[in-house]
């Protein structure tokens, strides 16, 4: 898990701001996300 964790926070932090908003602002992913974790806004 750590491995992980450092692995994906490498990527995040290589990724540009625009591509960040990109992926958290996409409905269908933040929809997809959050029945992964059994989380539902609307």
């Amino acid at each position: 898990m750590k491995s992980l964790k450092e692995w994906l926070s490498g990527m995040v932090c290589e990724m540009k701001s625009e591509t960040i908003t990109s992926i958290t602002g996409n409905h269908h992913f933040l929809k997809y996300f959050n029945d992964l974790i059994d989380i539902t806004y609307w």
